[in-house]
């Protein structure tokens, strides 16, 4: 038998850009995309070809505070829409102070809030949900993400540290799931994870070389 064949062809367009307006910084993009899968084993979903359109706003402001700090305060909204799926609205926010020249070259902390989405891909919705190693499922819906942050940078020299604690939650997230009476195949699902997490990351600058170690 002939090996499988995959082929998915991607058109694209996006813009992003920045006005400031009235001592308030607008940040917007759009993004369009289309594609059109040529496969030889991926055809048991619904649809074979889709459309998909994100646009974003967020109006930032700063604020000058004592000793060079300043405040900065960032909220939008994202909207995600497919021919092949329902839109979704998200929301997006962030609180920042700069320049803070505090203790242990501490220069920034922030706090943010983030919702993401995105449609399952080709492999999981159209995969032969009945046979194989990996059984596909034509009925998986858009997946979406709600991230908390809570983050500081800080440097002395040629060192920049930055560390931050997260919470986020996944819904529908699309994984491959096993069965216990059937433990060699995977099939694609809908889960729902909750994850706490934890991050580090320092980095060394030089003239010679950059070292980065987390």
């Amino acid at each position: 038998s002939l090996p499988a064949y995959h082929a998915d062809w991607v058109y694209s367009a996006g813009a992003e850009g920045r006005v400031t307006w009235d001592d308030v910084h607008w940040n917007f993009s759009a993004t369009l995309e289309s594609d059109n899968l040529h496969s030889t084993t991926l055809v048991y979903g619904h649809f074979k070809s889709r459309a998909q359109e994100k646009l974003m706003v967020a109006p930032e402001k700063d604020w000058a505070l004592d000793e060079g700090r300043v405040l900065t305060a960032k909220a939008g909204l994202t909207y995600d829409d497919s021919n092949r799926d329902s839109g979704s609205l998200s929301p997006l926010a962030e609180v920042a102070i700069d320049h803070i020249n505090g203790p242990a070259g501490l220069a920034k902390v922030y706090v943010s809030y983030a919702r993401t989405t995105e449609t399952p891909t080709y492999f999981a919705l159209n995969s032969n949900p009945s046979g194989g190693l990996f059984f596909g499922n034509p009925d998986l819906k858009r997946e979406t993400s709600n991230n908390v942050e809570l983050g500081a940078t800080a440097g002395s020299g040629a060192w920049t540290t930055t560390a931050a604690v997260f919470y986020r939650r996944d819904n529908n997230l699309v994984d491959w799931t096993y069965a216990f009476d059937e433990t060699n195949a995977r099939a694609a699902n809908s889960v729902d994870i909750d994850n706490t997490g934890f991050e580090l990351v320092s980095r060394y600058t030089s003239k010679v070389f950059d070292l980065t170690i987390g």
